[in-house]
Parts: structure tokens; C-alpha cells; sequence
């Protein structure tokens, strides 16, 4: 159940964070240059829209791609917040076998 949790939690959070990042470039290419074709930089993809613009166009869509990135780093943030705080709620319980006191005994006097 824990390695389901884990893999279902990383396949949601990483299909999350790809939505946000995606939406926020399409939001932020308009923003930092008014001009660019934020579909055709989307698809061209982080390694290779320089191909596609001007050198003086590469400054504002940098600022972009960071901006984007900031979204998903603010949910991880809060998912990492989120789950130290339930794992407080878990408690602790030792799972070790205990030996009997005549064992520890015996055990002590070979040392």
C-alpha cells in the first residue's frame, strides 16, 4: 500500500505540475513579450525556442520559463508543508521483536 501511495502520488503530482507549468508560460510569454508566439515557443519546447526567436526576444521569455517554473516550485512547497505535518499524525510504533528478560540476562553476562 506505502509503494502504491508513493508511485499514484509522484504519476498525479508530476501530470500536476507539468498543467501548471504549461498554463503559466502560455499566460507568461504574452505578458513578457507582447509580440512572441507563445503556442509555437510552447511546442518548440525549453531547448529549442532560441531557435525560433530574435536574440532580443530570448530575455523576456527566460523571465517566462522562470516565472512558470516558481508555480510548480510553490506546489511542491505546499505539498512537502502538507505532508509533514500528517506525518506527525502517524506516531511511532517499535516493530522489533522483544527478548525475554532472561535472554537480555544471559546476554549480558557474555558481553
Amino acid at each position: 500500500m506505502i509503494m502504491f501511495s508513493g508511485m499514484l502520488g509522484g504519476a498525479l503530482f508530476l501530470s500536476f505540475s507539468a498543467t501548471i507549468f504549461t498554463q503559466s508560460l502560455r499566460k507568461q510569454i504574452p505578458l513578457q513579450d507582447p509580440g512572441a508566439d507563445a503556442q509555437a515557443i510552447v511546442a518548440a519546447g525549453a531547448t529549442e525556442f532560441r531557435k525560433i526567436l530574435t536574440p532580443s526576444e530570448i530575455g523576456g521569455i527566460l523571465i517566462a520559463y522562470a516565472r512558470s517554473i516558481d508555480r510548480v516550485f510553490y506546489l511542491i512547497t505546499a505539498i512537502t508543508a502538507v505532508s509533514f505535518f500528517l506525518a506527525f499524525g502517524l506516531g511511532f510504533k517499535d516493530i522489533r521483536e522483544k527478548k525475554a528478560p532472561k535472554e537480555e540476562k544471559e546476554a549480558m553476562e557474555k558481553v
